[in-house]
């Protein structure tokens, strides 16, 4: 388990109110590492929570001498001031942050998508989480993707980009091997994925939610990691009724759709090579423009 992961598992026990769970991790940590920042953050957010104010102001410094810049511990620690009325605190840990890069307006969470198109936008905070499907996304719920299990920002947009893997590798596979309807295929797996986006949106920032569109399909001599199910022209028309049924459904839901289809798309439905390096991302160098694409988005519907 990385730290981040030990993070986010934390978190979410105490999300769910599992204390003990989460406390008993933190033990190991400490076991481990005796003067680990993590755990003395983590450890003070417990006692902060149970009331013991002195305990947690002891636990938050001792993790803040150790990790000075961290944007979280400085929160915590001005919350815990406001809490005990502090005021000498209160100005020094809203100086603090206050000279702190600015917090990222954005999170992004998605798979390899989620870096060629946004990993070059400053104001973007990115999420891998791997070879994620949408099928994934919207079978798991909060159980994959829960936003309390991340420091987000209070007021952060978030961006979902998922869905390639399945146009590419799955909906043409499951509409012939279990001789289902294609549009079937497809309305469900943008139910479950909508009904899992506004299941985070229930519990995560207060800012906007964006479901991206799939990029075109390409085509390329077979990779074994970029697996692919059909022809060009079918997962052309396949990713073309995909992002259909997801404008659609985001749509009536208050999702805002973000369109990184037609931007690279030729009149055949087909990746334009000049937008590509490998035929399945969108070129890094042009992540830049898809970053200015998602601001003249988010600005039309700002409130």
């Amino acid at each position: 388990m990385t730290l981040d992961e030990f993070k986010r598992a934390v978190r979410r026990h105490l999300a769910l109110g599992q204390v003990d769970i989460a406390a008993d991790l933190l033990l190991a940590l400490e076991r481990q590492a005796p003067d680990h920042p993590v755990a003395h953050h983590f450890v003070g957010k417990i006692l902060l929570r149970q009331g013991n104010h002195l305990g947690a102001m002891s636990r938050l410094c001792r993790a803040l001498a150790r990790d000075s810049g961290n944007r979280e511990i400085l929160e915590d620690l001005l919350s815990l001031s406001r809490v005990i009325g502090d005021q000498s605190g209160i100005r020094s840990y809203e100086q603090a942050l206050a000279a702190l890069p600015a917090a990222p307006r954005a999170v992004v969470f998605g798979d390899s998508h989620a870096l060629h198109c946004f990993g070059r936008v400053d104001w973007c905070e990115r999420h891998w989480l791997g070879p994620r499907t949408m099928h994934r996304v919207g079978r798991e719920g909060l159980d994959g993707i829960d936003p309390r299990a991340y420091y987000l920002p209070q007021r952060a947009d978030v961006v979902m980009v998922f869905g390639e893997i399945d146009a590419r590798a799955h909906i043409g596979r499951q509409r012939d091997e279990r001789g289902r309807d294609q549009d079937e295929v497809i309305g469900d797996l943008v139910a479950n994925y909508i009904d899992a986006v506004c299941a985070i949106r229930l519990l995560g920032p207060a800012g906007a939610y964006v479901v991206c569109g799939v990029v075109p399909p390409g085509e390329y001599e077979m990779n074994p990691e970029f697996p692919t199910y059909g022809s060009l022209q079918d997962r052309a028309r396949i990713t073309a009724s995909l992002n259909g049924a997801l404008q659609k459904a985001a749509d009536a839901v208050g999702l805002l759709y973000l369109d990184l289809y037609t931007p690279f798309v030729q009149e055949d439905g087909t990746f334009d090579p000049a937008f590509t390096d490998d035929n399945v991302h969108v070129r890094e160098d042009l992540s830049p423009y898809c970053g200015a694409m998602l601001k003249r988005l988010l600005r039309r519907h700002s409130p």
